[in-house]
This record gives C-alpha cells, sequence and structure tokens, in this order.
C-alpha cells in the first residue's frame, strides 16, 4: 500500500507515497516539475500575455438613466427616495424635467413609496435603448405637484448610481 520513491540522487530524502497511482505526482514534486513535459517559454507566452492583459469584462446591456437617489424619510415616517443629483450628460438630465429634490413615486406604473434603493433599483435598471417611465412629486408634502417623465435608458453617463 505505501510505497517509497525512489530517487536518483542518493542525498535526496525519500518520501512516502499512499496511493501507487501518486507515484507519478511525487517523482514529479521530487524533480520540480508538476508533469512529464515541461512548457518552453514560446509556449508559455499567450498565457503570460493573458495574465499582464486580461481581457475586459463582457459588455453589460444593462443601464440607467442617470438619476442618483437618496433616501429620505417624509414627516409621516414613510421611506422616500428624492433625487439628489443628476450626472452630467445622462438622459434624465437631458429630458429637463427632472431636478434635485424630487421625489420618485412610480417607476413604470409600480408603486414605489417606501420601498428601498434596493427595491426600485432593478425596476429603474433596464435594456440600452429602453424607455423606462418615472413619476415624481415636487413642492410641499401637503400639495405637491406630479409628474411622468418618460427616459430612454443609456450607458456611459447615463448610468444609474445607488
Amino acid at each position: 500500500r505505501f510505497g517509497r520513491v525512489a530517487s536518483s540522487r542518493p542525498w535526496e530524502e525519500q518520501r512516502l507515497v499512499a496511493n501507487p497511482t501518486d507515484r507519478g505526482r511525487a517523482m514529479a514534486s521530487l524533480f520540480g516539475c508538476c508533469s512529464s513535459h515541461r512548457e518552453t517559454d514560446d509556449e508559455m507566452a499567450p498565457q503570460r500575455q493573458l495574465l499582464k492583459n486580461p481581457p475586459p469584462p463582457p459588455p453589460t446591456t444593462k443601464c440607467g438613466v442617470g438619476v442618483v437617489f437618496k433616501p429620505e424619510y417624509t414627516a409621516d415616517g414613510r421611506l422616500a427616495l428624492m433625487v439628489f443629483s443628476l450626472a452630467a450628460g445622462s438622459p434624465a438630465e437631458l429630458s429637463g424635467r427632472i431636478f434635485p429634490g424630487d421625489i420618485l413615486v412610480e417607476v413604470d406604473g409600480v408603486v414605489v413609496k417606501g420601498f428601498s434603493p434596493e427595491a426600485v433599483a432593478p425596476l429603474v435598471v433596464g435594456e440600452v435603448g429602453s424607455t423606462v417611465n418615472l413619476t415624481f412629486e415636487r413642492g410641499e408634502e401637503d400639495s405637491p405637484s406630479v409628474h411622468q417623465v418618460s427616459v430612454r435608458r443609456a450607458w456611459g453617463a447615463g448610468a444609474t448610481k445607488w
């Protein structure tokens, strides 16, 4: 069951091998290689190049509209998502109808009052080029004006940040 790995160099320590099938691996470890074939520098060049310059991750097809929301609590203690800022050059900014201080009420007809940013993100983010309908409240809490904005999702400056 146990075998000794023979060494061609008598001064090297002999190692016990638990399984005869491990003999090849044990021999390889004694001689400093991991297989019977040792790769040359030419054969390893492509792998080294990949390690130095890995390929970019695949492009995503999902993005947002460039709105940065900030969770706020209303006077009645409910969570609301307030527009904190707009990404420069984003579809939200270019629409000219979304402003810091606006409160997000609906996303594509889904009422999001009381939702966390993490719960709203999948509703706002979507396929590049698709349209999302956002409904906002603006003004005083007791008499806010409500307005709907249709915005086309775009990549780059238009990515939604959370």
